[in-house]
């Protein structure tokens, strides 16, 4: 299966202390693969938000989506 044009770039941060949890690609078909901070867990998921639910199973947990509009660096 050949890898999908354009992935964006988007990551999980957590509500404790503000920190981020994963960074991941969500591909233009919605499959999401997302790696954790630790690089000890790495899902492939059906969508970002799933990645989202995923962070958020700890009790006192919340977490969010932030999307990227550009690389790093790109003006």
């Amino acid at each position: 299966m050949p890898e999908p044009a354009n992935p964006s770039a988007s990551k999980v941060i957590g509500e404790r202390d503000g920190e981020i949890a994963s960074w991941g690609l969500a591909h233009p078909d919605g499959q999401t693969d997302v790696t954790s901070v630790e690089g000890t867990r790495r899902l492939s998921l059906n969508s970002p938000e799933r990645a989202a639910w995923w962070f958020s199973r700890e009790k006192d947990v919340s977490a969010w989506l932030i999307w990227f509009d550009s690389v790093v660096g790109e003006r």
